[in-house]
């Protein structure tokens, strides 16, 4: 179970950070994500019908948008999870290869069935973590970040980042994960929460058991 050791009146609003219109936090909306597994061809139809995520089953995801239209996207692990936002203009895949850690990986889509991966939403999770425990650089490997819902028809997600392990100087010793939430067209953090705090204001989100 995911613990906070900050306490759960702390709320850290990134909204004004930079100029121009912020959009406003929208609530989680029902989000499903489809397993995709080792050895198993499995095709994922976006939301308005236009083309399919295609999972190979060795590690090879396609976007296919018809039969001479199909556009190798990225390699992942096996097994992952992959959900379609709402309008069909983006993706998201919880990298996972069935370990009890993840890497949250966004993926804009074009029309052509070409998909474009975007990481600063992972990142910029992932820096927000470090920087509530004073880490200036987090390695890689010792933080983990998740998909939970998409929020707005698409246009936000919300990312769970949590601490996995200290490999670097990096200690966690004020909070082990955050929800950031993120407006997946700028890629900037609309806010943060601890997890403790998460809990209490969006309870629908998939604690327990990530996507």
């Amino acid at each position: 179970m995911l613990r906070s050791l900050l306490p759960a009146a702390l709320v850290l609003s990134l909204a004004g950070c930079s100029g121009g219109k912020t959009p406003m936090v929208a609530p989680p909306e029902p989000t499903q994500a489809t397993l995709l597994e080792a050895d198993m061809e499995t095709a994922v139809l976006a939301p308005n019908s236009s083309m399919r995520l295609v999972s190979k089953g060795d590690g090879e995801v396609l976007l296919s948008a018809g039969f001479f239209n199909r556009n190798e996207m990225a390699r992942i692990r096996l097994t992952s999870k992959a959900s379609w936002a709402p309008d069909s203009r983006r993706l998201f895949i919880n990298d996972s290869g069935s370990a009890a850690w993840s890497t949250f990986r966004l993926f804009d889509i074009a029309s052509n069935g070409v998909g474009t991966e975007r990481t600063e939403i992972h990142r910029a999770a992932v820096a927000e973590l470090g920087r509530l425990n004073g880490c200036a650089v987090i390695p890689e490997p010792d933080a983990t970040t998740w998909g939970l819902a998409w929020a707005d028809g698409g246009r936000q997600v919300y990312v769970l980042a949590m601490a996995r392990r200290e490999t670097g100087d990096c200690r966690w010793k004020a909070v082990t994960a955050v929800l950031a939430i993120a407006d997946t067209e700028s890629g900037r953090l609309l806010e943060t929460l601890p997890e403790g705090a998460a809990r209490v204001r969006y309870p629908q989100l998939p604690w327990d058991g990530p996507l």
